[in-house]
């Protein structure tokens, strides 16, 4: 399948809420398939994929992308753990 037609038919899919094509139009833009790398536009496909169906995948991509500070700005929360047994 040409990526023309795969990019077609994720964002036919994705305008009626279809969230796996939301999740692979973010691909798309964070790898640079047919497109710039792209890593705010990634994170925003992302995040309405994980808030429209609560998508797994979409959550975890915005997660690893917010730890690495991709797209978004990188906020640090470092608690260290302590064993306290």
């Amino acid at each position: 399948m040409a990526l023309l037609e795969m990019v077609g038919k994720s964002l036919g899919g994705a305008v009626i809420g279809y969230t796996v094509a939301r999740v692979k139009i973010g691909d798309y833009h964070y790898y640079g398939y047919g497109t710039e790398v792209d890593y705010e536009t990634a994170a925003m496909h992302y995040r309405m994929a994980s808030e429209q169906q609560r998508n797994a995948q979409a959550m975890f991509n915005l997660a690893y992308m917010h730890e690495q500070g991709l797209g978004m700005k990188q906020v640090c929360h470092c608690f260290a753990i302590h064993d306290v047994s």
